[in-house]
C-alpha cells in the first residue's frame, strides 16, 4: 500500500476518486480547488479489499 497525506482544513470541499484495475485499485483525494491531499493503493486480493 501507497500512502501519502497533506492536512486539509476542515472547512474545504474534497473529491475522492478511485481508478479501479485488474491487480490494484488506487484511490486518491483532492481538494476543491484541485489541491492533492492523499492517495492510496491496494491489490486486488482478499487482504486488499481488507485495506
Amino acid at each position: 500500500m501507497t500512502r501519502m497525506t497533506q492536512a486539509v482544513p476542515l472547512d474545504q470541499d474534497i473529491v475522492l476518486g478511485v481508478d479501479t484495475h485488474k491487480d490494484v485499485h488506487v484511490a486518491a483525494v483532492i481538494t476543491a480547488a484541485r489541491a492533492f491531499v492523499e492517495s492510496r493503493s491496494s491489490p486486488t486480493t482478499a487482504e486488499g479489499h481488507e485495506q
